[in-house]
């Protein structure tokens, strides 16, 4: 089951998803006797994401392949702009092909921007919370 997401007004998304790296475990590196630098150390992400209309057809997706930091977020754009109308039920899809940990935030099912756009994000189970931000212009 997929996050689903609701807005008020018409959008166009280009930067679409903010999501979490993975959590480094510390623990398990002293363990293994790695050298654990000042810095955080990085690895590769690998994911695909997806955003599916009302009658589940896809509008827009990217796959993402980088170097990152753990501990931190990554902005995922997708491959095109979208439009997404208003009081539609769309869905959003993830697959994050790493093994590892990642943090899940606070689901909000409601959230109000300054500019008066109002996003809803029903409960669907498991996945809620791993989006720390959605952007749009």
């Amino acid at each position: 089951m997929y996050p689903k997401l609701w807005v008020n007004l018409k959008l166009y998304f280009r930067y679409m998803l903010q999501i979490p790296t993975q959590v480094y475990d510390y623990s398990h590196a002293m363990q293994n006797a790695c050298k654990v630098n000042r810095q955080e150390p990085m690895y590769s992400e690998l994911l695909y994401a997806h955003l599916l209309d009302p009658r589940g057809s896809r509008l827009t997706y990217t796959h993402y392949t980088s170097r990152v930091a753990y501990n931190t977020t990554i902005d995922i754009c997708f491959n095109r702009v979208v439009p997404v109308e208003p009081n539609c039920q769309y869905r959003i899809g993830v697959v994050l092909n790493k093994p590892g940990a990642y943090p899940i935030m606070m689901p909000l099912e409601e959230a109000e921007c300054s500019n008066g756009v109002v996003f809803r994000f029903p409960p669907t189970g498991t996945r809620d919370g791993i989006f720390s931000a959605i952007l749009y212009n």
